[in-house]
């Protein structure tokens, strides 16, 4: 590991060097020869402890095993591996772990003799979404007597861990499985494959009845079947305000993209954040990967609106979530942009 720091008295460094001090010149002082060679016995233990301090090479070896998802709000466990792969033997360690988006980590090591190599399984809390792709993680090594302390940090690189955004419930969406209210407004689908089936709920109409499943399960199931043609839900994200979406906001997209996929219907997504690409033909895991990556993507420029025009087909609505209500002048010339190109912006 690099960015080893100079070694820092513990208090019980500093206090034996104090003592040390004091009894050294008592001793000179009132010619005491007992006092004076106590007060130089403490001093040379203390100057011991920097000369022969454990944690000045790079010992240690430390790897972070975690779950590649896990959504805001989640406890999992991670492991720790530490290997000594020095040539002497370490006294006790502290090893901190902080992980942008989780909980930190902080471990304790016994001593270590050259070569071993142990696990220690640690819970950590999942408390903001987004990539994990870095850790910051400071090893503190102390001399066998624990007078000196040496702290040594470093970036860990392990694959990146994804934080989903909690999914709520979004008022916006067609219905939980793509039917419903939703349902009653489309064509006849019989005939067409079938992409999930579900109990029936108010609303569904009699021609969607999945009679083999509602046989099978003794209770009216519906079939949710495949769309003619490329209808889909299309989301265009944005921070008008500039700032940080929210995780409760950002889980309303991903609930309302991951809720119209189980129905049955495509989603695309658009947003304006540098390194965040187009989302199209996703599956629900995709929509949780691409929701958890959102910052404070901007309102898009006419230029912008006419790129993701073209990976919309002519006819479809493309709906604007957004934190705060966009300028009244950008929202008239982003729908007169878009009905150029055939495309509605709600």
């Amino acid at each position: 590991m690099t960015g080893v720091t100079d070694p820092r008295s513990t208090r019980l460094g500093r206090a034996v060097l104090a003592g040390g001090a004091v009894l050294l010149v008592l001793g000179l002082l009132k010619g005491g020869v007992w006092l004076e060679l106590l007060g130089a016995l403490l001093l040379g233990a203390r100057l011991s402890a920097s000369l022969l301090d454990p944690g000045r090479g790079q010992p240690l070896a430390v790897t972070l095993d975690q779950p590649r998802r896990v959504t805001v709000g989640d406890e999992f466990v991670a492991e720790v591996v530490v290997a000594n792969v020095g040539s002497r033997r370490l006294p006790s360690a502290t090893i901190a772990i902080v992980s942008p988006g989780l909980s930190d980590v902080l471990v304790g090591l016994p001593s270590l003799a050259p070569g071993v190599r142990v696990q220690v399984e640690v819970r950590r809390r999942a408390v903001h979404r987004g990539l994990v792709d870095h850790h910051e993680v400071e090893v503190v090594t102390a001399d066998w007597f624990a007078m000196v302390q040496r702290r040594r940090a470093d970036p860990l690189a392990q694959p990146v861990t994804i934080v989903h955004p909690p999914l709520v419930a979004a008022d916006w969406s067609s219905r939980a499985a793509g039917m419903g209210a939703y349902s009653a407004d489309r064509a006849d689908r019989a005939g067409l494959d079938v992409l999930a089936v579900r109990e029936w709920q108010v609303g569904d109409q009699l021609r969607h009845v999945h009679w083999r499943s509602t046989a099978r399960h003794g209770q009216v199931m519906v079939a949710a079947r495949a769309e003619p043609g490329d209808e889909r839900l299309c989301l265009l994200v944005a921070s008008a305000s500039g700032e940080r979406l929210t995780d409760d906001f950002v889980g309303r997209v991903a609930a309302g993209g991951v809720s119209e996929l189980r129905g049955g219907r495509g989603v695309s997504l658009f947003a304006v954040q540098p390194g965040l690409p187009p989302l199209d033909h996703a599956r629900p895991a995709d929509v949780l990967d691409w929701c958890a990556q959102l910052s404070a993507p901007s309102l898009p420029s006419e230029a912008e609106l006419a790129t993701i025009a073209e990976r919309v087909p002519p006819g479809q609505e493309i709906r604007l979530v957004c934190d705060v209500a966009p300028p009244p002048g950008w929202w008239s010339a982003a729908s007169s942009a878009l009905a150029r190109r055939r495309l509605t912006l709600r």
